[in-house]
């Protein structure tokens, strides 16, 4: 293997390699993302575990397709199998029997994925892993307390305001679960950008080991 370069930290380049550039582009990238799944619904598109047809489940998978490709952009751009590997990981969720069961365990075979796609790019390809499972761990938490004592907190909060802000109890469960899981994707692009540097500058990886898998 060879030995890894010194990394350009110049914040002038572009696409951005590490630091706030990387940070701030991947955090971009899911924001957007994010407003796309809160418009989706909007249009009346069910969610897609919930008996939707192929064409609503295609729908919900191409933001984050377009989310992945993104990423991918900002780390394969010289590595065109890792570029689509990483890309079409959210298909995944189009061929499981029972998604809505099967998502609980993706959020654990994913990183796992994505840790491997990672490696001989990026160095600690194991902390990508510690970050993600810490996401999971919160969306677990929050889970757990939704539909729990917060259910019936947030529901006796509401009662206080009248009936007709009812549906507020729904939307405040929604919007603290979205505020979870962007807290979760900052922590992986966190330790992307400063803890998980380039085995070697982009610019000098060679075109040859772009079919490493």
């Amino acid at each position: 293997m060879e030995t890894p370069q010194a990394l350009n930290t110049s914040s002038t380049n572009w696409p951005p390699e590490r630091g706030w550039p990387l940070f701030l582009a991947w955090m971009g990238g899911v924001l957007v993302v994010a407003l796309l799944y809160v418009i989706i619904p909007m249009t009346g598109i069910g969610y897609p575990p919930v008996n939707a047809g192929w064409g609503d489940r295609v729908l919900w998978m191409l933001p984050a397709l377009a989310g992945h490709a993104w990423q991918a952009w900002l780390l394969f751009r010289q590595y065109p199998v890792r570029f689509g590997l990483w890309t079409a990981l959210p298909l995944i969720q189009l061929v499981v029997p029972n998604p809505l069961r099967f998502i609980q365990y993706l959020g654990l075979v994913i990183p796992l994925l994505e840790a491997a796609i990672l490696m001989n790019v990026r160095r600690r390809a194991w902390a990508w892993i510690l970050a993600s499972m810490a996401g999971v761990v919160l969306s677990v938490l929050y889970t757990s307390f939704a539909y729990g004592a917060g259910r019936s907190l947030i529901t006796n909060v509401t009662n206080q305001f009248g009936s007709n802000l009812g549906s507020f109890a729904g939307l405040l469960q929604v919007g603290l679960y979205r505020g979870i899981w962007l807290l979760g994707e900052a922590l992986c692009a966190w330790v992307l950008a400063w803890k998980m540097p380039l085995v070697k500058p982009v610019s000098q990886a060679p075109l040859a080991s772009q079919s490493q898998a």
